[in-house]
């Protein structure tokens, strides 16, 4: 899975699924209701009507087509900020990517400063987020017999898209991502 940095300078394509985290007894992230106004609208309604309360791995998603990032917009809860460290955001970075194998999406985008706090700062969330993906997608099929017919083969997503808001910070993201790459890929190789 390749892992790729996007600002909000940047044109971006849509992608299939847009990711936005978010800490139980907390408010929305200001920046989502610029990036999805709709989603953010329709969100504020649920966690009014406590309908999404944001407990960890909790997930809430809205198929709309007047969403900008994605039609499909997921907000993943991340618990409480104070309990939330880098174990944590492993997990949920492994779920999101499960989440968009089961969605069968090629493009994964995900709203990254919404996921810093707690014990995970920014750095921390790019490791993470650049490595987690392509281990959880991995598979040992070194001794499994290979099948002749490969048309029920599962949909795996393509690319990770990592939303910045803030421009200054991708140069030096960008190689930490090429080092995370370096260090999944020499754990494949093992």
């Amino acid at each position: 899975m390749k892992t790729v940095l996007a600002s909000l300078s940047d044109k971006r394509t849509p992608a299939d699924i847009f990711v936005a985290g978010f800490f139980q007894k907390e408010k929305l992230h200001p920046k989502i209701a610029s990036l999805e106004p709709y989603f953010f609208k329709l969100a504020k309604h649920v966690l009014d009507a406590k309908r999404f309360a944001g407990t960890f791995s909790q997930t809430f998603s809205s198929y709309h087509p007047e969403n900008r990032e994605a039609a499909e917009v997921v907000l993943l809860g991340l618990g409480q900020k104070k309990n939330y460290k880098r174990l944590c955001f492993r997990k949920a970075a492994a779920q999101i990517v499960q989440l968009g194998k089961a969605r069968k999406a090629k493009r994964i985008r995900v709203f990254l400063e919404s996921f810093v706090g707690g014990g995970v700062n920014l750095n921390d969330a790019v490791d993470i987020l650049s490595e987690v993906p392509s281990l959880a997608l991995y598979e040992f099929d070194k001794y499994k017999s290979k099948k002749k017919d490969e048309d029920g083969k599962d949909i795996k997503p393509d690319i990770l898209e990592i939303l910045l808001t803030e421009q200054k910070a991708t140069d030096a993201l960008a190689t930490r991502i090429e080092t995370a790459h370096a260090v999944v890929e020499g754990i494949k190789a093992a």
